[in-house]
C-alpha cells in the first residue's frame, strides 16, 4: 500500500523540519571583529633538520624496498618524502581574518557560522590557536592563529556565535611539532 504525505492513517507526517543546515539556537550579534596572523605557526628548520629527514626517508625507503622488492611502493614513497620536505620548507602566508555575525572570513574565502558545532582554544607551546569544529563529518576542522594582544576581542566575537568546546592538540599535531614541522 502507498502512502501519501500526511496520511492520517500512517500515523505520521512530513513537516520538513530539521532538514537544511543548522541554525545556532539563539540569534545573535557580535560586534565584527579582524585581525591579521600566519596560517600555521612556523618551526625554524636548519640544514641540519633536512640533512635528517633525507637520511631517515632514505633509510626508511631502503628498508620497505628490502622487505617488499615492490618498485611502486619505492616510488610512492619517495614522492611522498620530496612532497613533505616541500611542505616542510615552504613558508606561511599571513592572512586577513574577519569574524562576524555571517561568518568567519579567511583570505577571501568565507565560512557561514552555521557550518560549525562548537569552537576550541588549543595551546600549543607559546602560541594559541582557535579550533572550529564543523557539523560536518568529513569537513576538516579548521584552525586560526591570532596575536595575544588580539585574544580577548576574538574570544568575546566567538562566545557570542558558537559555544566553547575544551580539546586538546591531536596527536598528529603534536607529532608535527615535536619534529618541528
Amino acid at each position: 500500500m502507498l502512502m501519501q504525505e500526511g496520511d492520517k492513517a500512517a500515523g505520521w507526517q512530513f513537516t520538513g523540519a530539521g532538514q537544511g543546515s543548522p541554525k545556532p539556537s539563539k540569534p545573535t550579534s557580535v560586534k565584527a571583529v579582524s585581525w591579521t596572523a600566519s596560517e600555521y605557526v612556523e618551526h625554524d628548520k636548519s640544514k641540519l633538520w633536512f640533512v635528517w629527514f633525507a637520511l631517515i626517508a632514505v633509510g626508511g625507503i631502503g628498508l620497505i624496498f628490502f622487505i617488499t622488492r615492490d618498485f611502486i611502493s619505492i616510488i610512492i614513497l619517495g614522492v611522498l618524502a620530496v612532497a613533505f620536505g616541500f611542505f616542510a620548507a615552504r613558508k606561511p602566508n599571513v592572512l586577513q581574518y574577519q569574524l562576524d555575525n555571517h561568518g568567519i572570513t579567511i583570505g577571501q574565502k568565507v565560512y557561514p557560522i552555521n557550518l560549525f558545532r562548537s569552537f576550541a582554544i588549543i595551546e600549543e607551546g607559546a602560541f594559541h590557536s582557535i579550533t572550529l569544529i564543523p557539523m560536518k563529518r568529513f569537513m576538516p576542522s579548521i584552525s586560526l592563529y591570532y596575536a595575544p594582544d588580539d585574544e580577548q576581542a576574538i574570544m568575546a566575537a566567538f562566545g557570542g556565535l558558537l559555544p566553547q568546546e575544551t580539546r586538546q592538540q591531536d596527536t598528529i599535531d603534536k607529532l608535527m611539532h615535536r619534529i618541528r614541522f
